[in-house]
């Protein structure tokens, strides 16, 4: 139902990886910034950048899977890519 799926979607957090990966990364670093916007980011420059990609997959009424993935990309304070966590 169409209905469900957005109540789904409207309900949930979209900062929870977000939050999640801020709060892994804590017991790594020093400390942890979040940045609102690349320009923020750049002003900064902070000596490691972490982009996290999300993925989820809702259930459907076609469809019983629901999946979601994460993967965080370290890069240095040049932006050149480091690694990855997934």
């Amino acid at each position: 139902d169409e209905q469900i799926r957005q109540a789904f979607v409207d309900s949930s957090d979209p900062d929870l990886a977000i939050d999640w990966l801020m709060a892994s990364l804590r017991h790594t670093f020093a400390s942890v910034t979040r940045y609102d916007n690349l320009d923020a980011l750049l002003q900064a420059h902070p000596d490691v950048v972490v982009m996290l990609d999300t993925y989820n997959q809702l259930l459907t009424q076609r469809n019983d899977l629901v999946e979601a993935r994460f993967v965080a990309k370290f890069y240095d304070l040049d932006l050149q890519y480091i690694a990855k966590a997934e």
